[in-house]
């Protein structure tokens, strides 16, 4: 039940966060895009080898 609860707590972030972007305005998107992907990138090499190295 509670791992339940967790991950409707964590979806409902995510869809909060999601539900922002449209007032943030298309010349900030353009700016952060690019840094935005190469995070993104770092953190599944990251998680890949976390789940190699049972982290």
């Amino acid at each position: 039940m509670r791992k339940n609860r967790s991950a409707r707590v964590f979806g409902g972030m995510m869809l909060l966060s999601w539900l922002t972007i449209p007032f943030i305005g298309r010349q900030h998107i353009k700016r952060y895009l690019s840094s935005t992907m190469f995070i993104s990138f770092l953190i599944m090499v990251e998680s890949y080898i976390a789940e190699k190295k049972k982290w």
